[in-house]
């Protein structure tokens, strides 16, 4: 069952930016009851407001991200002003992986060749990681 904070309104397109809690909320909102491995993709405008919300399941290997951002760049690249993404993973049955991390700095290299800055990436399992807390990067 999904939960939603109710301090916190659903972002809708052309609203204000999002920022990680109304990300988290609308990541959520995607995602499958049950849990079941899936990567999720938001790409946002250059004010960091929702345009596309990507979803792709039997993403079961954790590499598999890699694949769904290039796919994820191609689209960014057909739609002007996107300057932005988010990305959530779901491993139900894991949770962080050691190279997490080198996806993570992998990640951001295939988005900022693309000129899109990669915001956030969550990892759902068990509880919820961001790699890039664990590189040490500052929130942006």
């Amino acid at each position: 069952m999904t939960h939603f904070c109710s301090s916190h309104r659903f972002p809708h397109a052309d609203g204000e930016p999002i920022d990680d809690a109304a990300a988290r909320l609308l990541i959520e909102s995607v995602l499958a009851v049950p849990r079941r491995t899936e990567t999720v993709v938001v790409l946002l405008d250059h004010d960091r407001r929702g345009r596309t919300i990507l979803n792709v399941d039997r993403t079961d290997r954790p590499d598999a991200v890699l694949g769904v951002a290039e796919w994820s760049i191609e689209l960014a690249g057909r739609s002007p002003g996107i300057g932005g993404a988010i990305i959530a993973s779901v491993r139900p049955v894991g949770g962080d992986d050691l190279d997490d991390v080198e996806r993570w700095l992998e990640l951001d290299a295939q988005f900022a060749l693309a000129g899109i800055e990669l915001v956030e990436w969550y990892v759902y399992g068990r509880s919820v990681s961001r790699p890039r807390v664990l590189v040490g990067e500052p929130e942006r």
